[in-house]
């Protein structure tokens, strides 16, 4: 992985606290999106103001659902092609192996957890097999 590897990583993690917000009102992975976002610019050194970038995008989203009552409403169930499934395979392959490259355990937790999580919202258990990601 490169540093422009981690920026795309970067960039993936605050689009996706902001499709949960907005799909399911899912603020906890949000908010573990964007601590994630703080963590891949620690471990690649990325300049903090990209990373704030990222994180305020994300954190903007939050804001404007303060207050919503629910998951907004979309437009039908979301459809996962084949080519989706390859390209969250390698979003959770860099957070792990942005994590495995982290000298403090808490923030390679946090990558873990959030990949972990991510892999469960968006790859079918019987594309996964029937074993949990970690245990």
């Amino acid at each position: 992985m490169t540093i422009e590897n981690a920026r795309v990583l970067q960039e993936q993690l605050a689009n996706e606290a902001i499709a949960h917000l907005q799909e399911n009102g899912s603020k906890e992975l949000a908010d573990d999106c964007v601590r994630s976002i703080a963590v891949v610019g620690k471990a690649w050194g990325i300049p903090a103001d990209e990373t704030a970038h990222w994180q305020a995008r994300a954190q903007q989203e939050q804001t404007r659902h303060v207050g919503d009552a629910g998951p907004r409403e979309t437009m039908g169930t979301r459809h996962h092609a084949p080519d989706m499934f390859t390209r969250v395979m390698q979003f959770v392959w860099d957070m792990f192996e942005t994590a495995l490259d982290l000298g403090d355990d808490a923030a390679r937790y946090r990558l873990f957890d959030t990949a972990h999580v991510l892999a469960a919202v968006y790859l079918p258990p019987d594309w996964l097999g029937s074993k949990p990601i970690v245990s």
